[in-house]
């Protein structure tokens, strides 16, 4: 499903706003639960989630909210909504994202909401969308609460929608040069300690703003000797995979990485097989990886892609020595073409059987 948006018009808007606020909110359900805001002084329930802070991006924001409110740590997997509602002189932008719980944060409570009692509870989702759909009857007791409940109940009708369609979805998977606007997903890929251990970085590589903008100079000025591609599944970002070719030895060094929700689901496949094509589409004769000897998982894939295991060459020996890795080799000769799902493009995989030497 597309992100949805929907428009909230209060009755005393005004014809044109002239202020803005914006705001991220976290749907977490797990196990038929959901964990919502409590105001324990009225009674009020709310999707967790506030206000964004200068220099913020929407889904840091909603990271950071989250824990403050809740004491957990959230992981971002999808933006579900974009709902606007306008009152008076104001336009209320708030963005929903599908989160799931990765760890124990720091509950972190303002003065304002210790008083009214703000505790986060998990209560049963059937429930929350009672609670919320009653909205037009808290209209005579307050005409917030009315417009909170109006609003988390458009949230949660839309994920209930879209969690209808999730199983009658066909999976698509697109694998897209990255552009300036996927920079903060590259840098929340790149913050996360599970997708980083295996690159010498278990508690995540923390990048600013300036940083990340240098970096993708240096892509943009390197194409097309090397390349950096963003990959999603539906819309939703799962990882990153990337290419660099080494011209006087006519090789490339691939990279993949993805989020832990997306891995074991084919999507790794897709996002190597799109940069080992366009590494030989230009120059490389030859495609390499170096995982390290624990990462399992990560040698059976290349194993199944075609990847053949053999010494390090001599220019880069160094690196087995130094990060304990395995050297896995993929030739240009030789191979055939296969079907990939994710840009219903034909790529190519090594027949069976088959070694090249240099």
């Amino acid at each position: 499903m597309v992100m949805k948006k929907i428009d909230i018009f209060g009755e005393n808007r005004f014809d044109a706003f002239s202020k803005m606020r914006e705001a991220s909110r976290g749907i977490i359900v797990k196990d038929g639960m959901i964990l919502l805001s409590h105001e324990t002084a009225s009674g009020c329930w709310m999707i967790p989630g506030g206000g964004r802070e200068e220099g913020e991006t929407s889904e840091g924001c909603c990271v950071r909210e989250i824990e403050e409110e809740t004491g957990l740590i959230v992981r971002v997997l999808q933006q579900l909504l974009e709902l606007n509602e306008y009152y008076e002189e104001y336009r209320y932008l708030s963005r929903y994202y599908i989160c799931e719980v990765s760890g124990k944060g720091q509950l972190c409570l303002t003065e304002a909401e210790l008083e009214r009692g703000v505790r986060p509870e998990w209560i049963p989702l059937e429930e929350a969308v009672g609670i919320f759909s009653k909205h037009a009857s808290y209209a005579a007791e307050s005409e917030e609460k009315r417009g909170i409940y109006q609003r988390e109940d458009a949230a949660l009708q839309t994920y209930l929608e879209w969690k209808r369609t999730a199983g009658k979805r066909r999976r698509t998977v697109e694998v897209k040069e990255t552009a300036k606007e996927d920079l903060d997903d590259v840098r929340r890929l790149w913050a996360d300690g599970n997708v980083m251990r295996y690159v010498g970085f278990p508690d995540g590589l923390i990048k600013t703003d300036g940083q990340m903008k240098d970096w993708f100079k240096r892509i943009e000025a390197g194409r097309p000797l090397l390349d950096h591609y963003s990959v999603f599944e539906d819309g939703r970002y799962c990882g990153e995979s990337f290419y660099e070719i080494d011209e006087e030895h006519e090789s490339a060094a691939l990279d993949i990485k993805l989020f832990d929700f997306a891995r074991g689901r084919g999507i790794a496949a897709a996002g190597l097989s799109h940069a080992i094509k366009e590494a030989f589409k230009n120059g490389a004769k030859t495609v390499w990886v170096d995982p390290v000897k624990e990462n399992a998982k990560a040698i059976a894939l290349y194993e199944k892609l075609g990847f053949v295991q053999k010494d390090y060459p001599d220019h880069l020996r160094y690196k087995g020595e130094e990060w304990n890795s395995v050297y896995m080799e993929l030739h240009k000769d030789g191979i055939k073409q296969v079907f990939c799902p994710d840009e219903k493009l034909l790529l190519t995989e090594t027949k069976k059987g088959e070694d090249h030497d240099h």
